[in-house]
Order: structure tokens, then sequence, then C-alpha cells
């Protein structure tokens, strides 16, 4: 804060005291206010980490490779929508992916529209399928 006191001084040295003084305080609610951000984008980030975290648990622990919106919804412990479920495989594309999924009824049959189209649903894949270690490779 003295750097930019001296700075004031250097620059305009006609304004009074209160002038200085008001845009001081006003470049440390600036300071202030971009701490607070960068605080708020550190706990979103850790947020979007730990969703991307359940999601991956639920297809890994499943042995599967892609998974329904919804099944996903019931992997996480937060309530989340279909926009912020998209937007976690936007923010992470090194882990997930977004993919449509041919949908399925209560006893597992394809599901198909009045003209006889197969009907797809929202769906995040994983991007890398964990390796299984072989024996011949050890």
């Amino acid at each position: 804060m003295n750097y930019w006191l001296e700075t004031l001084m250097k620059v305009l040295p006609e304004l009074s005291t209160c002038w200085k003084v008001i845009a001081l305080s006003f470049l440390v609610g600036v300071y202030l206010f971009c701490l607070w951000w960068l605080v708020r984008e550190n706990e979103h980030h850790k947020r979007m980490e730990q969703k991307r975290d359940q999601i991956i648990g639920r297809l890994v622990s499943n042995g599967w490779t892609k998974v329904t919106f919804d099944s996903a919804k019931k992997a996480l412990i937060d309530e989340t929508t279909d926009e912020e479920i998209t937007s976690l495989i936007e923010a992470f594309p090194k882990s997930l992916r977004y993919i449509q999924i041919r949908k399925r009824d209560e006893q597992k049959n394809l599901v198909k529209d009045v003209e006889g189209k197969q009907v797809y649903v929202h769906g995040i894949g994983i991007v890398a399928a964990p390796q299984e270690t072989n024996g011949d490779n050890a």
C-alpha cells in the first residue's frame, strides 16, 4: 500500500490528502474483492473436482465406461442439474466426455419412438478406462 500511496503522490502531487486516502481505500477495496473472488473460485473448483471424483468412482466401482446423467446424479452427494454436469464435463475433458446412450426401459429393452427410431439420452463417458493388470505383463 505504501507503493501505491507513493505513486499517487508522484503522479498527482496537487491532490489533497483526502482524495489520496479515498483513492487508496478504493484500491484496498479492489484488492479485497479480488482476494474474495479467488477464494470463491478455488472453492468452486474443489467442489467440481469432488463431483468428478464421485462420478468416476461410480463408474470404476461398477466396472462401467459410461453412465447416464440420471445415474451420475445418484453418485453425487449434492443435488446437481444437467447443466452443472455438462459444465463438469467441460471442466475436466481429460477425465470425462459427453456421450449419447441408447435409452432402455425397466426391463432393459431398448426404447424406440413412434417412428421406430432409437431414443438416446445424455450420458457421461470415462475418457480412459482403468487398465487391468495382466499377469503376463508384470
